[in-house]
């Protein structure tokens, strides 16, 4: 569990310095 939120924590900052939407959009779908 702890594993998965610092990988997703991770990813979620590679894809907004990628693209702020791509980030909104997939917070949205995995929130």
């Amino acid at each position: 569990m702890v594993k998965r939120a610092v990988l997703a924590q991770r990813e979620a900052r590679v894809r907004d310095e990628e693209g702020e939407e791509s980030k909104l959009k997939n917070g949205r779908r995995k929130k």
